[in-house]
């Protein structure tokens, strides 16, 4: 019985070895290509998650350069159109600052427009450099700039899943406050971000809230100077 059983056990191993030689010799080259393009294609992976952090590293460390030039603006703007979009969008909105800072609000201008409208940039870059655009509008009371303009440029930053809508509530309501006198909309605007409970920065919610104190008390001061509706029988 011992004997039969080895004999059957050596059939059963020449049979499994025979279906393992018949598989290899009929797939053995695709898997063999399978293998080494597995090889090959994390070998790449690797090489370019190496080479991305180098172009990184190299031009983080050109656009800290930029900045500490004697004229930061120009050489971020000339750094600027050599960059990725996201060091791009970073370096345009800097040479902005320091256009601001030097009280050049007008070129500061023309780079956040240049910046909020290049397609190529991630879009959150694009909106903050629309809402700095429209905030420094705002605060130099551009002539170029009407109230309609720019709350036209704020509506696509004022949606639920924007990362920049508290800010553009903010300065919405200020367009609405102070250029167009509607403190009514000026408070649901910021009536948003004060729902927004503990999700706006904690500074903005402080504003918002004074902003708001402020619009209401300019509201019942409106409604007292308001004349009396004549008497339907006068």
């Amino acid at each position: 019985m011992a004997s039969d059983q080895n004999i059957i056990l050596e059939i059963d191993e020449a049979i499994k070895r025979e279906r393992t030689e018949k598989l290899f010799k009929e797939y053995g080259p695709y898997l063999l290509a399978g293998a080494v393009l597995a090889v090959l294609f994390t070998g790449i992976i690797s090489g370019y998650r190496n080479w991305e952090n180098r172009i990184n590293a190299t031009q983080t460390a050109q656009l800290i350069e930029a900045m500490a030039a004697p004229d930061k603006a120009k050489a971020l703007e000339e750094l600027a159109p050599g960059l990725r979009p996201g060091q791009r969008a970073l370096a345009q909105m800097a040479a902005a600052g320091a256009l601001i800072e030097a009280e050049q609000t007008e070129s500061a201008l023309k780079v956040l427009d240049r910046t909020a409208s290049d397609r190529e940039l991630p879009a959150i870059h694009r909106d903050l450099a629309t809402l700095m655009a429209v905030r420094l509008s705002l605060s130099t009371q551009d002539a170029t700039a009407d109230p309609i303009t720019m709350l036209g440029r704020l509506a696509p930053l004022l949606g639920k899943d924007n990362p920049w809508r508290w800010h553009a509530r903010v300065e919405a309501a200020l367009i609405a406050a102070h250029l167009q006198e509607d403190y009514a909309t000026a408070r649901e605007h910021l009536a948003e971000v004060l729902k927004g409970g503990d999700v706006p920065p904690p500074s903005l919610l402080e504003r918002a809230r004074a902003l708001d104190q402020v619009y209401s008390q300019k509201t019942s001061a409106l409604k007292k100077e308001a004349p009396a509706a004549p008497d339907a029988e006068g």
